[in-house]
């Protein structure tokens, strides 16, 4: 299983906001049947790569439906075919060892 990182920005729209040209992208991950966790900077989806990266351009190609005329994607895919982690398991993994290291008196920069 993979795990995609995507970014979605509209580039050069009349507004600031982005939303509505955001707007069709929850639908389409919806229809895509894939988990996914919408955050503040984009989105994170799980599955088989070719999948995501059929997502990917769809995602990409949604916000030209609206008055924009200017995409700019990034993309991280990460693909551990060692072993099966969900995207919950990779954040927890990161809270037990950040826990570890400050138990043992490591107090990091500031």
């Amino acid at each position: 299983m993979a795990i995609l990182q995507i970014s979605v920005i509209p580039i050069g729209t009349r507004a600031p906001g982005l939303s509505r040209q955001l707007a069709p992208l929850p639908e389409l991950l919806d229809r895509s049947g894939l988990r996914y966790q919408i955050h503040p900077m984009g989105t994170v989806v799980e599955g088989d790569p070719e999948d995501l990266l059929r997502l990917a351009a769809q995602l990409h190609e949604a916000p030209f439906g609206s008055d924009c005329q200017r995409v700019l994607t990034q993309l991280t895919l990460d693909d551990r075919r060692d072993v099966a982690r969900p995207m919950e398991k990779k954040v927890e993994s990161l809270l037990r060892a950040a826990a570890a290291a400050g138990a043992s008196g490591d107090e990091g920069s500031s």
